[in-house]
């Protein structure tokens, strides 16, 4: 059940509610939509590209310029397009129905013969569109809230003054994040929307959308078409703060009388005040005995600038039962205004949240629907997840978890995914239903792969409390085994979990997942590829790699492994399973090591798919296992493949913990010597490979202690105090041509290896992400953090602050606290907080002007020379060891809006460690880039893994 928060704002001095918008304000947009393309372009291109008609660009012109610029001549055009009629693409007209979507397609083209040649691929267009926007008032501005579904970006720009500035671009909601929410939440939505203050007068809306064949489906005999809305809608002006009802996580459900999780999620946007507001406090209403709340620790103060939108986490303590005829609690929030960091007026906003009572599992022994748990993630924020309790207490032997991965687009809350498993109480245990943090997430790679951690973990605490709290004697099995079952895209996320984390799982039951980003949708329709340089492109892919399920087949190799697929699936077509299937076998060297389960007739899902008497038979033989088949492991031997130390774990306890070149392939073979059948030495075989650890105890057959490594041509006794040891040993070699050593931490310390990228790992924060701007005055820079906070916060529920140079600075000072997660520092040379990040090839010399320093000499990046250049650059995190910062610069406000575009919103667009791009971007996409490459261990130049024109 999803959390639906009733409203209202309260000021301390008058008491009335608050309007949500000027009632002689409005935004008004035109119903038409006139759409220029289709242009080709490849699956996530699109943060590269702008438009292809920038190539026609005549001197300063911008492409936004030239587009607004050309006359609208009905089903014509000079511009080209390899999809449309005679090589040109088209103008079309497009209307708003009665609900406000548009459709837009172009039925001339004959999609029919692309796809027979170019699959899926050659569905993927851009389109331009443009129309008017009109914004009046009696004020000379107003804020307007502004949302795109299902687009990928717009912008909006003012008639009546020339396009020659860096034009404002908005990430779009292309998921519809905002439909999954509360239906009475309304359109435009707070969830997805962003608040600009506009002023009065006419203005271009601009839109890219694009056909992903991913998001909207194969369209079969029907041509591709686009369908989006957009909305714009005043907002009040002397709102301080409002809830955002439509991206509350709530409370979790209350079973006999307990809340089942210990943390609570509300969200808030800010209102107009200049400078923000600032949380204070959040406490119940209502006077019920034994349950508070509070702001937890790390959250309190909560600053928000203007208009911005920031998840709160509540910690709740609870010391009696909740009586079930309270259905409700309502939150009062104590505020205060900020006027130059100087606290004014205070305020109270009061939201209330409903409260869903469950009986104990206990007392309905056949259907009981998934309850609903909360708990922090990794970066702080409140997620929730469903979990299906066994059916009888444990008998003395508990069943592993099952935890299920959703496929994309689905609620993790919903019925439909909930009782995949069918009759699932039956013979099954706890059953967990992570979100991935949305439901699109990313992929379950990443961010979202820390949340499934982090509701496995915490499904342990929230069922111990509650046994203690009910001063229950049964014992319900909560196993520390889990077991992978997952659905389209949440196939493809089980196969991911198994593959990296083999030593976390007993198995898996991957239904309808897909191989790889690139192997779903290709990527050779990629504008970018007819201009990239090959040996950049090769780059550019290995950013992606950590990614493929199929570089990391060799990981699943003797585990149990099941893959389910309908024969007649027209959304991930079976070879994806087949082929996977095939990689694993021929990885164990057994044609049966994989069981694939084909169904006849089926598509992508049908009832069953995950409860056939063959899925549950194999299931429940798995659940019972007391762990991964070691055993085999080393009596056959095997190979552990990892692209990311950061994002693979160990198998049959041997871990890679060190790449000699990051963004390379990293390999380790593992293998008994056979001589005599003595399997007390271990041959190892390593590729890219400068540190690994193992511990003896988990890493070997007890039967024969280990007593010698024979790894590459170093042969190392093992002394024999450590032959069973259950501590970690840790083998290093610092580079290719030396010798292996063993290392002993309490003899010689060694640094840990440094956190690995690429720039998508980012978003992988211990904490919100923090966005340091130069100052709070700095304009441009404070636009694009509230950007990339808007967009962090739809697309991966993270949460972020705005400080300044100077706060930031205070607070690595401070030992770090309030940076524990990941940083974003935007502005080069002009941000002092940044000067001082220069621990890697990249500096910022001067005003406007970045370098890097290359094994041939510094490149640099000046306005004259290098004008409309953008720089993204990741870099050790100054008070966190496990964090990264992130570096965004320009040679000039273009430059700048340019990064920023490229700041990492949606898997499988290819970033490494650091890129340069310039201005040819915008018709070349990845051919524009001037320089890119992944950074040495040491965060210098790497010469074997970069790239500069």
């Amino acid at each position: 059940m999803r959390a639906q928060a009733i409203l209202s704002a309260l000021s301390l001095s008058s008491v009335t509610q608050l309007p949500l918008s000027i009632m002689d304000s409005s935004a008004t947009v035109s119903r038409i939509r006139e759409a220029l393309g289709p242009f080709p372009l490849g699956t996530r291109e699109l943060p590269y590209v702008a438009s292809p008609l920038a190539a026609f660009t005549k001197g300063n012109q911008t492409e936004e310029e030239l587009f607004l610029g050309l006359d609208f001549k009905e089903g014509m055009s000079e511009f080209p397009s390899s999809y449309a009629v005679d090589g040109k693409a088209t103008w079309g007209r497009f209307e708003e129905d009665e609900t406000g979507w548009v459709e837009v397609g172009w039925e001339g083209v004959d999609w029919a013969q692309l796809r027979r040649t170019e699959g899926w691929a050659s569905l993927q267009y851009l389109a331009l569109l443009r129309t008017n926007l009109t914004i009046s008032g009696s004020s000379p501005s107003i804020p307007v809230n502004l949302d795109l579904t299902q687009a990928h970006s717009f912008a909006i720009i003012p008639k009546d003054r020339p396009v020659k500035t860096a034009v404002r671009w908005h990430t779009g909601d292309i998921y519809a994040y905002s439909d999954f929410q509360a239906s009475s939440a309304g359109f435009p939505s707070k969830l997805a929307g962003c608040v600009e203050e506009l002023e009065v007068g006419e203005y271009w809306l601009m839109v890219r959308g694009l056909y992903e064949t991913r998001m909207f489906g194969d369209p079969k005999e029907s041509s591709p078409k686009i369908k989006f809305r957009f909305g714009a809608e005043a907002v009040s002006s002397s709102s301080v703060l409002l809830g955002v009802e439509d991206a509350q996580i709530g409370f979790p459900d209350v079973v006999d009388g307990w809340l089942f999780g210990e943390v609570a999620g509300v969200a808030l946007r800010a209102g107009s005040g200049k400078d923000g507001v600032i949380v204070r406090a959040i406490e119940v209403v209502e006077k019920v005995e034994g349950v508070s709340l509070s702001i937890y620790p790390f959250a309190s103060p909560l600053n928000l600038l203007p208009y911005q939108t920031r998840p709160l986490a509540l910690s709740i303590n609870q010391t009696s039962r909740l009586p079930s005829n309270i259905t409700s609690l309502t939150l009062r929030v104590t505020l205060s205004s900020l006027v130059s960091t100087i606290e004014t007026t205070s305020s109270q906003l009061y939201i209330t949240l409903p409260l869903n009572h469950r009986s104990h599992w206990s007392s309905n022994p056949i259907f009981y629907p998934a309850l609903r748990y909360t708990y922090l993630d990794t970066d702080l924020t409140v997620q929730y997840a469903m979990v299906q309790p066994p059916l009888l207490p444990s008998d003395g032997i508990s069943s592993a978890v099952v935890l299920a991965t959703h496929g994309a687009g689905v609620d993790t809350s919903s019925p439909f995914w909930t009782e995949a498993l069918g009759e699932r109480r039956t013979g099954l245990g706890w059953v967990v239903f992570a979100t991935g943090k949305t439901p699109w997430g990313y992929d379950w790679h990443g961010a979202s792969a820390e949340s499934v951690f982090a509701a496995r973990k915490a499904l342990e605490k929230v069922v111990v409390e509650l046994k203690v709290r009910r001063n229950e004697k049964e014992d319900w099995g909560l196993s520390d085994r889990t077991f992978l079952v997952g659905h389209s895209n949440g196939g493809q996320g089980a196969s991911y979990l198994l593959e990296r984390y083999p030593d976390e799982f007993l198995g898996s039951i991957s239904a309808a997942g897909y191989l790889k980003i690139q192997s779903y949708v290709a990527f050779t329709q990629w504008s970018s590829s007819h201009f990239v340089d090959p040996s950049l492109w090769g780059i550019l892919l290995s950013s992606l790699a950590s990614f493929d399920n199929d570089i990391h087949a060799s990981n699943a190799a003797h585990l149990p492994f099941m893959l389910v697929h309908g024969r007649e699936d027209d959304n991930v077509p079976v070879w994806h399973s087949r082929e996977l299937k095939s990689l694993v076998d021929r990885w164990t060297g057994n044609v049966s090591s994989v069981v694939l389960q084909e169904i006849p007739e089926q598509s992508h899902w049908f009832d069953g798919i995950l409860s056939s008497p063959e899925a549950r038979s194999f299931l429940n033989k798995q659940l019972v296992l007391t762990g991964p088949p070691k055993d085999a492991y080393l009596k056959e031997g095997f190979t552990l493949t990892c692209a990311n130390v950061d994002e693979n774990g160990s198998k049959g306890g041997w871990k890679i913990l060190e790449l000699d070149q990051p963004g390379r392939l990293a390999r380790l073979q593992v293998s008994p010597l056979r001589d005599n059948d003595d399997l007390s030495t271990l041959r190892l075989k390593t590729t890219n490979t400068r540190r690994i650890s193992f511990a003896p105890s988990s890493a070997t057959n007890l039967e024969f202690p280990l007593a010698t490594l024979h790894i590459d041509s170093t042969i190392l006794p093992l002394p024999s105090h450590l032959s069973t040891s259950t501590d970690l040993i840790t083998l290093h070699r610092p580079d290719p041509s030396s010798s292996w050593t063993l290392l002993d931490s309490s003899i010689s310390p060694t640094p840990p290896p440094r956190v690995s990228g690429p720039i998508i790992r980012i978003l992988t924060s211990e904490g919100p992400l923090v966005l340091v701007v130069p100052s709070l005055e700095s304009r441009q820079e404070v636009e694009i953090a509230k950007r990339i906070a808007h967009d962090a916060f739809v697309y991966a529920r993270l949460d972020a602050e705005i400080v300044s140079s100077e706060v930031a600075e205070k607070r690595v000072l401070a030992g770090g606290k309030g940076l524990e997660g990941s940083l974003v520092v935007i502005g080069g040379w002009r941000n002092a907080f940044g000067r001082s990040l220069n621990s890697t090839a990249v500096s910022f010399p001067a005003l406007n002007i970045f370098s890097v320093a290359t094994s041939f000499g510094p490149r640099t990046f000046d306005p004259k020379n290098s004008p409309s250049t953008g720089l993204l650059s990741l870099h050790p995190h100054p008070t966190n060891g496990r964090g990264l910062a992130l570096h965004l610069a320009g040679t000039d406000p273009a430059g700048l809006e340019r990064a920023y575009r490229l700041f990492p919103v949606r898997t499988g667009t290819p970033l490494p460690d650091w890129i340069v791009i310039g201005p040819q971007a915008d018709w070349q996409g990845a051919g524009g880039i001037e320089a890119a490459g992944f950074f040495g261990p040491d965060w210098k130049y790497n010469e074997g893994m970069s790239w500069t024109s």
